[in-house]
């Protein structure tokens, strides 16, 4: 990882417990705590934070944050549960304090605002696991037949055993042919030919994965279309992280949304509980689709792309310092973690209106 990119993973965590700080501070101004929490101290671990987007959003929304939480809790405190990310959870937990209870808030601070947010991501193979079985622990499932977890994404006749054993046998087609155009691709990046990202390489790849990924639509709509409705629709809802239990503060271009407060997310989370789900093939990938009898609640976007991981150690040629055309070479250990890539992006510009 680059500096720059270590650097903004750091500020972007920081930023969740100067959330937490801020509230506190303004909170204690306004004699709305209720001190049942520890002050909460804060230094961060980059020098770039004082100028990140991250704080940025922070900073223009706190304030008015503050008072919502007020409104809704009365006297509060509030505290950050960083146990969690040494747990290797996503991020630490921001815990409000009131009336000797713990609500726990999911804060979503977004770089570039949160208009479109992506909500999940994984594999073409891995994202279709997850909609047909129950995930066990990081990169497995629980096996319908043994009860037991099982790693489906890397074990091809377990997977399609269990496709089998829950009447999902058309879709081992669709899966092996998956399995296939990886496979293809691959040895296209494993080539001689390809050692150099050269333009002509990198042309030829982009060829490449945009007829595999044209052509995946269908396959995978093939099997969604397999799937029993309601678990479809139920797992998707899941995806999207909008009918939380949790209240949610999403943070993003010095503007932001407080789930309890925000009557647009309100309006939105009751239209999504019986809103029916649809789903087309939609450019490079697949566009699902709530609505409801008022028209559409919520688009979700998701393309079907490809994560080079690194197979090549830059992506274009370039002519260094001394006129020298410097070309990206191939790096085999990287280029073995080459995978197919899915993101489920939200139009929340529409939805919250």
């Amino acid at each position: 990882m680059s500096k720059s990119g270590a650097n903004g993973h750091y500020d972007q965590d920081d930023a969740e417990i100067y959330f937490a700080y801020k509230i506190q501070q303004q909170a204690n101004k306004l004699n709305f705590r209720s001190f049942e929490c520890e002050d909460i101290s804060f230094v961060p671990r980059t020098k770039t934070f004082d100028t990140c987007v991250w704080k940025d959003n922070v900073d223009k929304t706190y304030v008015n944050i503050t008072h919502e939480m007020y409104s809704v809790f009365g006297s509060f405190d509030i505290y950050v549960d960083e146990a969690n990310e040494r747990l290797n959870r996503s991020h630490a937990d921001v815990i409000i304090v009131h009336d000797n209870m713990e609500t726990k808030i999911s804060l979503k601070n977004y770089k570039n605002g949160y208009d479109n947010i992506q909500v999940s991501s994984g594999t073409w193979v891995s994202t279709l696991l997850n909609l047909i079985f129950d995930p066990a622990t990081l990169g497995k499932h629980i096996s319908p037949i043994t009860g037991e977890p099982v790693a489906f994404g890397r074990n091809a006749y377990e997977r399609n055993n269990a496709l089998k054993f829950v009447d999902l046998k058309n879709a081992v087609n669709n899966f092996t042919w998956i399995d296939e155009q990886l496979i293809s691709l691959k040895e296209f990046v494993f080539s001689d030919e390809a050692e150099f990202f050269t333009d002509d390489v990198k042309q030829e790849y982009e060829t490449i994965t945009r007829n595999i990924s044209h052509a995946a639509k269908s396959e995978i709509a093939s099997v969604l279309k397999m799937l029993d409705e309601d678990m479809l629709n139920c797992k998707m809802l899941d995806k999207t992280g909008l009918l939380s239990a949790d209240p949610i503060i999403m943070l993003g271009k010095g503007r932001y949304v407080f789930s309890l407060t925000d009557e647009r997310f309100s309006d939105l989370s009751d239209r999504l509980q019986d809103a029916t789900l649809t789903f087309t093939e939609h450019k490079q990938g697949i566009m699902f689709e709530w609505s409801d009898e008022d028209g559409v609640v919520l688009n979700a976007n998701m393309p079907l792309t490809f994560n080079k991981n690194g197979a090549w150690n830059g992506d274009t040629e370039r002519v260094d310092h001394n006129g020298t055309l410097v070309l990206p070479q191939q790096r085999r250990a990287k280029a073995k973690e080459f995978a197919t890539s899915t993101n489920l992006y939200l139009n929340m510009k529409k939805a919250l209106v």
